[in-house]
């Protein structure tokens, strides 16, 4: 099957706007005859009738109304692929440790408010994410950095504040605590779900008493 011919649809969307061939040719900026052709090889290439041509106008078939919406989308979604190239409106890729932590969120919540498009790329934290911010192939990271980056021409800025949960059973110590300071985890060793060795620098993955419950 040949692929789907995006002038004729976009010729079929005329006519079913304008409800006439030749405003729909004005429309276009091309003949009457152009814009017949294109949708009767549409229609001929699915054995389909889109359109039904009456004395009076035109009107859309039933198959033309159901695929009417899927044109539009169509359209919409190749004009938009024809500004980004040729505006170079590339979306915006920033790397997160995973997909479920704060910034991630945050993330979210920044596209549904702005027409920046956006990719979230998970990784190992920066010790692969320094690599792909260098190589161009991200564009930002959230990472907790680990000594200095200007010496890879990277900025980093202070950007949100992730919670930590401490999960402890019942009898343990600090069960029954509301908050938990990072010096009083100091003393025990605690396993870290979803951190590698090369995560974000050297850390203890041994479960103890912490983790148990």
């Amino acid at each position: 099957m040949s692929d789907l011919d995006l002038a004729a649809v976009r010729a079929f969307v005329a006519v079913a706007d304008f409800k006439h061939f030749g405003e729909a040719a004005a429309e276009l900026g091309i003949t009457q005859q152009a814009v017949s052709r294109r949708i009767a090889k549409l229609e001929a290439d699915y054995g389909t009738v889109l359109l039904s041509r009456l004395r009076s106008g035109t009107t859309l078939s039933k198959e033309g109304t159901a695929f009417l919406p899927h044109a539009r989308n169509l359209l919409a979604m190749a004009d938009q692929t024809v500004d980004m190239l040729r505006r170079k409106r590339l979306p915006l890729r920033v790397g997160v440790l995973d997909t479920r932590i704060a910034p991630t969120e945050m993330l979210r919540g920044f596209h549904r408010t702005t027409d920046v498009q956006l990719e979230i790329v998970t990784s190992r934290g920066l010790r692969v994410s320094r690599e792909s911010l260098k190589a161009g192939t991200i564009d930002a990271a959230f990472a907790r950095p680990l000594g200095a980056l200007d010496q890879d021409g990277i900025d980093s800025l202070p950007a949100c504040f992730d919670p930590v949960e401490v999960l402890a059973n019942a009898s343990h110590p600090l069960a029954k605590r509301a908050s938990v300071s990072m010096a009083e985890l100091s003393e025990w060793t605690i396993w870290m779900p979803g951190n590698v060795p090369a995560a974000n620098g050297p850390i203890s993955t041994t479960t103890s008493p912490m983790n148990s419950g």
